[in-house]
């Protein structure tokens, strides 16, 4: 998945003024092994730059492999878990 920035100042209806090199990204995050430190919430991440930002991120599935789950993937952010996310 990649995203086109947000330029400050335009309605994204015409081509922005300097134009702005896209980037892909992968997220890693480790969950707490402490009671109660994993989420079955839904996480979402933005970047924020002096240039642009994006929209909010929404991270589903984790590209780390658990043989245990269905489809070969394991749920994000149990405890004491690492979840990685690529392409961002």
């Amino acid at each position: 998945m990649s995203f086109l920035p947000q330029v400050p100042g335009s309605d994204n209806s015409s081509e922005p003024e300097a134009a702005t090199e896209l980037r892909k990204y992968k997220v890693v995050v480790e969950t707490g092994d402490r009671l109660g430190a994993g989420t079955a919430a839904d996480v979402y991440l933005s970047f924020h730059g002096d240039q642009a930002s994006t929209d909010e991120i929404f991270l589903t599935d984790s590209l780390m492999s658990n043989s245990n789950s269905a489809n070969g993937k394991q749920k994000p952010f149990r405890r004491g878990q690492v979840s990685g996310f690529a392409s961002l």
